[in-house]
């Protein structure tokens, strides 16, 4: 499973950066390395190298109080109480002087091992008041966003412990990271050269966020907003909102998501939906793309006309995908008013492709389908394809999207609402969080290789919450935690994939699974399952 890892902060278009150009992408790197002991014991911080290292740049300065790498050993389990009273590891970052500030992000880059990085928990604390607390493993690891006057400086202090929670399994395990700093120079209440559509604007920046009137109601080729580098934009009242905006920022309207997966360049891009579309027999296929797919609270319809139109929206070749919805109500279904038409997903990811869903309805209401709503597949033994689900428990997670407000929902009228297809030989699944629900299986695998892993979500399904379907294969499923409910049966299976559980899981039926099916007897209790990825 050592293929799952996030991926890396592109710092080439910061090598790209002309001096001549007033905005500088600067890059420094804090190396981290956490090692977990044989056996668990207190606390304790060695530190390699010189004490008060420091590194430099044009535009920052970073003093590290406890040198330039953090060792950890025999990290001891603890409290999240215990684990803010620990020893900090203390850094401090300083603009330097100049005319203007400058805005920094701090995040994780480059990281490795074989901990499971859900038990590692963190405490990132900032003198200018800001607090970010959370586990690495997951959505709430830090990602520091500030803006700094010329001159001035912030201290952090960032402290790592191990859950309390934490099985035996991981003992032996290591994790090593670096944090990256990275700067980009501009005026916080000044004006910034942006461009938008082709055209290059002069705007007054407040909080790096501008606005500009535009009418895009009455522009029928104008329905997804794209902004590359992190910028957010958004539209509402004929009004243009750029957030995270830098002289490098650069926005542009698109007729479709189609035509963004097509022309979108390389670089990080947010997409925003900004009205409502309908496809027929399209893919919308990424490939070496990464980026952020808002539905911001409208609704793709998928109305195949055929049975081979294939997955509708598709995380492919070398793609880092988030999919979400930030506004109620967003989401991507189908219609199959059609009866003879029942093929057909809805959400993929495919060779080498990595898809995050966080938010927002995902529904398959055909009654004839064999075919999930979302599913990993590949063609390789090596391709590895990931899906993470990651999202709330849905207010609703129904049939129709108009009873779905929150969270994440992902729906299936006949078969599975997720599923390792039977064609994947290396794809992995994580599930954390949402709904997966289905008239048929919640979650499926027929796949004759890959892994899924089940943290949390709620499972509901009138047949069976976990099943294995079809081919006999390598792969396996572990679930590690969730809430389970149906009322025929928990787990079931019809070939020789092997499902583990462990201990402490809410299997509302009872204290243990209700399993059924020819190989009942390959669904194991492992009270040390390793649940790592």
């Amino acid at each position: 499973m050592k293929k799952y890892k996030e991926v890396k902060t592109n710092e080439e278009s910061s090598k790209r950066v002309k001096r001549s150009i007033v905005l500088m992408s600067i890059l420094i790197l804090i190396g981290i390395t956490i090692f977990i002991g044989t056996s668990y014991a207190l606390f304790s911080i060695m530190i390699n190298g010189e004490k008060k290292v420091s590194l430099e740049t044009e535009e920052f300065k970073v003093d590290m109080e406890d040198g330039e790498y953090i060792k950890i050993d025999a990290l001891g389990t603890m409290s999240d109480e215990e684990g803010k009273m620990s020893k900090p590891y203390t850094f401090t970052v300083k603009k330097n002087p100049g005319t203007i500030g400058a805005y920094y992000s701090l995040y994780l880059t480059e990281e490795s091992g074989e901990l499971n990085t859900y038990y590692l928990k963190y405490e990132l604390k900032g003198t200018d008041g800001s607090i970010k607390e959370g586990r690495i493993g997951t959505l709430s690891r830090f990602n520091i966003n500030q803006y700094l006057e010329a001159g001035r400086s912030v201290t952090y202090e960032l402290r790592l412990w191990l859950d309390k929670d934490t099985p035996n399994s991981e003992q032996g395990n290591s994790y090593q990271s670096k944090i990256a700093l990275e700067g980009s120079q501009i005026a916080k209440e000044g004006t910034v050269v942006f461009t938008y559509n082709g055209k290059e604007y002069n705007e007054k920046s407040d909080n790096n966020t501008v606005t500009i009137p535009v009418d895009l109601d009455s522009d029928e080729n104008a329905k997804v907003l794209v902004c590359n580098n992190e910028a957010i934009p958004s539209y509402e009242d004929k009004t243009l909102t750029i957030k995270n905006i830098t002289k490098e920022t650069s926005c542009k309207t698109y007729s479709s998501l189609l035509e963004v997966s097509t022309q979108m360049d390389d670089t990080y891009s947010n997409i925003v939906l900004i009205k409502d579309e309908n496809y027929t027999n399209e893919q919308i296929k990424f490939a070496n793309k990464t980026g952020a797919i808002d539905l911001n609270g409208h609704v793709i319809t998928f109305i195949p006309t055929n049975n081979s139109a294939g997955c509708l929206v598709y995380a492919f070749t070398g793609s880092n995908i988030v999919l979400k919805s930030s506004k109620a109500s967003g989401g991507i279904i189908t219609d199959y008013s059609n009866a003879e038409i029942h093929s057909n997903e809805l959400v993929c990811a495919g060779r080498s492709g990595k898809l995050t869903m966080t938010s927002g309805y995902y529904g398959s209401n055909s009654k004839n389908s064999a075919f999930a709503t979302v599913e990993v597949c590949s063609n390789g033994t090596n391709d590895y394809p990931i899906l993470n689900i990651d999202g709330e428990e849905a207010d609703n997670c129904t049939a129709n999207i108009e009873d779905y407000h929150t969270g994440l929902c992902i729906y299936s009228e006949r078969a599975a609402a997720v599923k390792n297809n039977g064609g994947s030989q290396s794809g992995i699944i994580n599930i954390h969080g949402g709904s997966l629900v289905s008239n048929g299986s919640a979650y499926v695998t027929d796949a004759p290789g890959g892994e899924t892993n089940i943290y949390g979500g709620y499972f509901r399904g009138n047949s069976c919450s976990v099943s294995t379907a079809g081919k006999n294969g390598n792969t396996k499923v572990n679930i590690c935690g969730g809430d389970f409910a149906s009322p025929v049966d928990i787990i079931a299976t019809s070939n020789t994939i092997p499902i583990y559980y462990r201990n402490g899981i809410n299997w509302q039926n009872g204290s243990n699974p209700i399993i059924e099916g020819t190989y009942k007897n390959n669904v194991q209790l492992k009270p040390d399952l390793n649940c790592s990825y």
